[in-house]
């Protein structure tokens, strides 16, 4: 929905034309937010989706709208009741239920997150993009003005651990 929107009706078609066969094949049909999608070709369709679209701001863009998107009008209503802190601390909680790799500790004070991933199987700076625009897009939803969302220390570039920070 996201690339259909942003970039017409043939969009998510073209980047699956541009994927591996298997990976086309697990990301055909109707794609659902609450099945878990293999990761590797959930990342391999970013990777090609940047590629063909927007690399600059893509990852981010989709991260965002995936939060607003995947996340089901009951719960956004009650996140108005919520802070972002709560907001993002309870999606890494349930990161487990996309995803079979990775490990999550959090950080919350009144005005800031902090949130290290670790053992995450995949290393890939586009999906940290994703995941980091996800954490604005989320934090929003409280209806808070979320002013700072940093990715200081990514596995892509050598670290040993993906650190995100966000600040309101």
């Amino acid at each position: 929905m996201f690339l259909s929107e942003r970039h017409g009706p043939g969009a998510f078609a073209s980047v699956l034309a541009e994927l591996r066969n298997e990976d086309a094949i697990a990301l055909s049909g109707i794609v659902l937010p609450q099945i878990q999608y293999p990761t590797a070709s959930y990342i391999a369709a970013v990777d090609t989706a940047c590629r063909l679209f927007d690399p600059d701001r893509m990852p981010e863009q989709f991260g965002e709208w995936a939060a607003h998107h995947n996340i089901n009008s009951l719960f956004r209503f009650l996140l108005k009741f919520t802070s972002p802190a709560w907001a993002v601390s309870r999606g890494t909680r349930i990161w487990r239920t996309f995803h079979s790799t990775g490990e999550w500790e959090s950080e919350l004070s009144e005005r800031s997150f902090r949130g290290t991933l670790r053992d995450f199987a995949v290393v890939n700076g586009n999906y940290c993009r994703v995941v980091a625009g996800w954490i604005r897009g989320a934090g929003r939803l409280t209806g808070a003005d979320i002013f700072g969302v940093s990715h200081p220390r990514c596995r892509s570039g050598g670290a040993p651990v993906c650190v995100f920070t966000a600040e309101w």
